[in-house]
Parts: C-alpha cells; sequence; structure tokens
C-alpha cells in the first residue's frame, strides 16, 4: 500500500525481536507541483490527523508462481540494471514514492525513493530504475507501506526493509505461524497467518494494531477475536480484513469513517463494516476503503474531499459503504493516496478521485479531483492493477506494462523523475 500517516507527534518504528521493525512514515514527498494542496501545502508525513493522507492483496493471500512458465533470472548490477525480460512480471506493489516487482522467478526487484532504504538494496540512493534485491528467493508476495517494505516467502516467513535502519531484507521474528498475507500501513504491518488469525507490529497511536491497546508493539501482537480473516489490508492509522463469509472488520483510526461503522472514533479492536456481507476483495487506502463484492460491484467509505468515494460530488464523506456510480462489471479494486481504479472484467480500467498528477490517465491534471470513475484511454487488457501514492502501474495481457502519474522520486521506473499523465509503457518487463 501506498499510505502517508498524517498524526502529529508521530511515533518513530520500533525494532521486534530479533529483526528490525519496519513501520514508518515516507521521510519524501513528491515534491511535484501537482502535490500541492489547493491551499498551498505540501502533503507529507505529520500533517494534521484529519487531514488528507494498497492496493490490495491477492484476494485469498499471496498467488503461486504459475507452473506454465519459465523464469528467467533477474539481472545483477549496482546501479541501473537491465530491466528483467519480457513477460516475467507476476505482479507489482507500491508504496508512497517507490515501487517494486514480483519476477516470475520468486525474486524481487524495487525502485523509487530510498531515504529510508525501502527499496533494499543496501543504500538510501534514488533509484530510477528497478534493482534486484539480495537474499530474497521463492517469495510469493510484496507489500509496501509509505517507506518500508516486506515480502512474504513461500515458507510463509517474512523479511522486511526500510524505514528503522534496516536497508537490507531482515527476517521478522516472532510470527506465531506461517503467513499467507500482508498488509503495510505507514508506521505499522499486519500480516494474516495460515490459521485465519491476524498479527500486526509497529506503531498503535490510534488502536491500529488491534490488540485492545494504543501501546506501539516492537513484536507481532495477535489482533483481538479474529480467527477467520483471509484477507488483510492496511491504511495510514486504520488496518481491515476480510472475513471468510464475506464480512469486513476494521479497526484503528476512525478520523472520517473510514472504519465503515457508521461512527467516526477511534477502535482498538475489529468493528463490523456495516451492511457490508459479501465482500471477495477489500482495499484499503489513506482515508478511505473500498471493496468488491459479490455481484462485481464496488463499495467505498471513508474521506471523500477529492472524489475519493467516485460518487459524483465532493466533500461529504461517508462512515458507511456507497455504490461506486458506473462500476458494476469489475474483477479488482485497489486504493491510492487519494485516489481509487478499477479493473474490469472486459480489461479496461476506471479510476476516480485525486488527478493533481495526472492519476486520470487522460493527458492533464484538470480537474483536479475527479469525482466520476473515468475510463483510462488506450487499456483494453488489463489483467493486474496497482496504485502507489500517486501513480498507477496496469500489467496488459500483451505487450510491456504501462505506467502514469507521479515519478518525481523515480517511481515510474522509466529512468526519469518525470510525471507521465498517459500510461506509458516500462520497457524490458
Amino acid at each position: 500500500m501506498t499510505t502517508l500517516r498524517s498524526v502529529p507527534n508521530h511515533k518513530a518504528p520500533w525494532l521486534f525481536a530479533g529483526a528490525a521493525a519496519l513501520a514508518a512514515c515516507a521521510a519524501q514527498i513528491d515534491a511535484q507541483p501537482a502535490l500541492v494542496g489547493p491551499d498551498g501545502s505540501v502533503e507529507q508525513p505529520g500533517d494534521t490527523r484529519a487531514g488528507d493522507a494498497q492496493a490490495a492483496p491477492v484476494a485469498d493471500g499471496p498467488r503461486s508462481l504459475p507452473a506454465d512458465r519459465t523464469p528467467t533470472p533477474d539481472a545483477s548490477g549496482e546501479a541501473s540494471p537491465p530491466l528483467p525480460t519480457s513477460g516475467r512480471v507476476l505482479d507489482f506493489q507500491s508504496g508512497f514514492l517507490h515501487t517494486c516487482v514480483l519476477h516470475l522467478a520468486g525474486t524481487v526487484s524495487c525502485w523509487g525513493a530510498n531515504a529510508s532504504g525501502q527499496v533494499g538494496d543496501g543504500t538510501q540512493t534514488t533509484r530510477t530504475r528497478p534493482v534486484p534485491i539480495a537474499g530474497l528467493a521463492d517469495i510469493v508476495q510484496v507489500d509496501l507501506g509509505a517507506s518500508h517494505t516486506c515480502a512474504v516467502g513461500k515458507n510463509g516467513k517474512v523479511w522486511c526493509w526500510g524505514k528503522n535502519n534496516a536497508l537490507r531484507p531482515t527476517e521478522v521474528a516472532g510470527l506465531a505461524a506461517p503467513v499467507k498475507d500482508i498488509g503495510l500501513g505507514d508506521g505499522h504491518t499486519c500480516a494474516l497467518i495460515d490459521d485465519g488469525r491476524v498479527t500486526c507490529w509497529g506503531d498503535n497511536d490510534s488502536g491500529e494494531l488491534g490488540d485492545g491497546t494504543t501501546t506501539a508493539r516492537p513484536q507481532p501482537v495477535l489482533v483481538t477475536g479474529l480467527t477467520d480473516a483471509v484477507q488483510v489490508s492496511a491504511g495510514v492509522g486504520h488496518t481491515c480484513a476480510r472475513r471468510r463469509a464475506g464480512d469486513v472488520v476494521c479497526w484503528g483510526d476512525g478520523t472520517n469513517g473510514v472504519l465503515g461503522n457508521g461512527a467516526s472514533g477511534d477502535r482498538l479492536t475489529p468493528t463490523p463494516v456495516v451492511g457490508l456481507t459479501d465482500a471477495i476483495q477489500i482495499a484499503a487506502g489513506a482515508y478511505q476503503n473500498c471493496a468488491l463484492r459479490a455481484n462485481r460491484s464496488v463499495v467505498c467509505w471513508g474521506r471523500n474531499n477529492r472524489g475519493e468515494l467516485g460518487i459524483g460530488t465532493l466533500g461529504g464523506g461517508s462512515s458507511r459503504p456507497v455504490p461506486v456510480m458506473g462500476v458494476e462489471d469489475a474483477v479488482q479494486v485497489v486504493s491510492g493516496q487519494h485516489f481509487e481504479c478499477a479493473r474490469h472484467g472486459g480489461g479496461q480500467v476506471t479510476c476516480w478521485g485525486d488527478n493533481r498528477s495526472g492519476q486520470m490517465g487522460g493527458g492533464s491534471t484538470l480537474p483536479e479531483f475527479q469525482p466520476t470513475p473515468q475510463r483510462i484511454p488506450g487499456i483494453t487488457d488489463a489483467v493486474e492493477l496497482e496504485t502507489g501514492g500517486y501513480h498507477i502501474f496496469v500489467t496488459r495481457r500483451a505487450g510491456s506494462p504501462v505506467c502514469w502519474g507521479a515519478g518525481s522520486s523515480g517511481q515510474l521506473g522509466l529512468g526519469d523523475t518525470a510525471r507521465r499523465t498517459t500510461p506509458t509503457a516500462v520497457p524490458g518487463l
């Protein structure tokens, strides 16, 4: 995911037993003019809690590596290695200002902002092209927070790196059982273990760890009362889990009604999302969440100042799920910083919300906020979709993956720091 925590006096990241805890705010901001708010303020970690602040993991945990394709090892090299050969991408994941790709070989490459070591190459140097991450093999899932990254291995172990002086992957100690799915917020991490329980660690200012307290935890702790989860997704200062029956629970910071329980207060333990009983995928954003329902419609709840809910109007928000306009055949939904996108069954992609970095893909940053879902031009064969803070990646059925949006930290992987307002092919992937 893809989130920034906007909480004053934000605590520093924490250590957990035997390993560095990766839980923190982004150390950089996307300095492009498009990221300056309407009031002239620049978005960055540590704004106000009530202010502006992923992608969702695979619906039932990380996917297995396809058996019908022969993987090719990643290129080696230090600064700007060649990109992997075409057709070797299993999944993209994006953080606020950095991006990683999971290759079919089970290896990982990352690029973008790296001030906290979130790229994982042992440096703090910004990378504008993918860099292979040493020491990772048989990886089945990657997820990204604001300035930290975690990977899940085929054996259920977890490695994290980034903020808190971990410049290379470090194994997480103290997990109760093998991990099936993982979700990264801004200052916390949560993992779904294979018996349906969820364990979290890191910052806990608003109860985002779900253990009934607001005490930060340097080691994984179990979420109270949750034993049948099948997916976990973390936002800025909150966390949500999809349960086996299709209902959803959320906990943590309740600002803007982001917990979906009809109220706006914090909750220290899992609280049901009102009226949602048939979710097949969830996506936690900054101060908004979305869910894909069994009938392929999408509902969202939380903040709507920039059209995040896709209901055709700005402002207001909702503490209960509301239908996104015109999205009735979706197969995936993802949440960015202040915008959302959906992938449709026919391979098309629509997005809505913040457009100040060209996230709507139409060649312009105007209007700045788009409260109605917009079809992304030229994409008709999408098979996977991922959003970062202000950027988007799409894996296509044929041809190179495409990306667009903010690029000031090299997060698009195109070798520069320019913004793209239309889908642009990522060569070599």
